[in-house]
């Protein structure tokens, strides 16, 4: 479903208008020009999906026994990159409706893209709910950010193409994404020019330009791949002073992109160079707040742990809490994501209460002890065919002794009958007197 087969109906000429998707055999060969091919969409951990020509095809589903094993790790998939390129190539292939959001899309609608989710990957049961859970958060940001590209995109070809583009969005109706029937885009250009939409988004707008927090330097990617890519990079868990300079310090003023890479068994010890590094004038930060966050962080956290006996954590995040002027509308400056970044950062609540998910190496652990345990069985039943068929194999040649030892006995048998006969036909008779 969702995939356009209109391969003649795109776009028309500049100012065509907006029924330029409907347009006459003779201007196909133009109108190929200005459908917009698919530029490199961004995932969630800075993978991007390949340009590609035409209309979405997904991934071919592959077979059940081949579908990739996941699970849910600090808000977000075991195989993050690779499950959102799914979720984003299923959500343009089976884009069946003028959505303008994801609270538009029906129930019918979300669970057929999650059972076709469900076709590439399999999970424990008792993951269902925050697998979905899961894929609700990012399919949502999907959705919006394929909108917003294909608006943009359309907005840049018509200017390349010459275009003016002002107030009146129906000049870039000729510039629909590939991957949207020509019907869905006309109506979604015929909404997005409507006063009531353009006085939303001017708002949106503005209230994102009032926004003082939240920029980094992370690109699409979240804290959690970034934690875990900095894990792997060192040998160890990083701390946030790392993670912080590498989420928020500019590119090229960072100190660990001039590392080498890490060798696998070898632990990177950082600990006594990030003291000497200067936070104020060695990294140039994204804004002040990121700057004197990290810097105060370090400072009170310092005062804290005077003490010897005190081996100074990974993260505190009461201090960290405090340092940012608390939580603000339930989210926590620099874990937006996160409803407790101890977590993520340490493996463990922050408060006894707070429930987790089991960490990586935990549930990699269960898995591999559940395929060691698959393994043992099918191996069991293995032995078991063999023990089978080697009995089947001693109960035929049981058998075919059995015939072999009939057989020779009715020989001897018919020997001894045919002696028998000779012996009686040769006996002398005796003459009576």
């Amino acid at each position: 479903m969702g995939r356009s087969s209109t391969r003649g109906n795109r776009g028309g000429g500049r100012g065509s208008g907006q029924d330029s998707c409907n347009i006459g055999n003779d201007e196909r060969s133009h109108s190929n020009a200005h459908e917009i091919p698919l530029h490199e969409e961004s995932s969630d951990d800075d993978e991007s999906i390949v340009a590609r020509r035409g209309p979405v095809a997904p991934t071919p589903l592959p077979q059940p026994r081949n579908r990739d094993w996941i699970w849910v790790i600090h808000g977000q998939f075991s195989n993050q990159g690779k499950a959102t390129r799914t979720i984003g190539e299923n959500l343009q292939a089976m884009w069946t409706h003028p959505w303008l959001s994801w609270k538009e899309v029906s129930e019918e609608d979300r669970d057929r893209l999650f059972q076709r989710f469900k076709g590439y990957y399999q999970w424990e049961e008792e993951w269902d709910d925050q697998i979905r859970s899961c894929w609700e958060k990012f399919i949502k940001r999907k959705f919006k950010d394929s909108l917003n590209r294909a608006r943009e995109n359309a907005k840049t070809a018509a200017i390349n193409a010459g275009v003016e583009v002002g107030e009146d969005l129906s000049v870039i109706t000729p510039y629909k994404p590939q991957w949207m029937r020509c019907e869905i885009w006309e109506s979604l250009v015929q909404k997005w020019n409507t006063p009531t939409w353009k006085a939303k988004s001017a708002t949106n707008t503005t209230n994102r330009g009032k926004s003082t927090e939240g920029k980094h330097t992370l690109g699409s990617q979240s804290y959690v791949t970034l934690k875990l890519k900095l894990d792997d990079h060192f040998g160890r868990p990083a701390t946030l002073d790392e993670i912080w300079m590498q989420s928020h310090g500019k590119k090229g003023t960072r100190p660990l992109d001039r590392l080498p890479s890490h060798k696998e068994g070898d632990a990177l010890e950082l600990t006594d160079d990030l003291e000497e590094i200067d936070l104020e004038n060695d990294v140039v930060w994204v804004d002040p707040k990121a700057k004197n966050s990290i810097i105060s962080y370090k400072e009170q956290v310092k005062q804290k742990y005077t003490d010897g006996s005190n081996k100074r954590p990974i993260f505190d995040v009461h201090t960290w809490t405090e340092v940012v002027g608390g939580k603000k509308r339930g989210r926590l400056y620099g874990f937006n994501d996160l409803s407790d970044p101890s977590v993520m950062m340490t493996g463990k609540a922050s408060t006894p209460s707070t429930s987790t998910l089991p960490t990586r190496n935990e549930e990699v652990q269960r898995l591999n002890e559940k395929i060691a345990q698959l393994e043992q069985e099918k191996e069991a039943e293995r032995v078991e065919k063999e023990k089978e068929r080697a009995e089947k194999l001693t109960m035929m040649e049981q058998i075919e002794e059995n015939r072999v030892a009939n057989s020779e006995m009715k020989e001897t048998n018919a020997e001894m009958k045919r002696q028998i006969d000779f012996l009686l036909k040769n006996i002398p008779k005796t003459s009576s007197k």
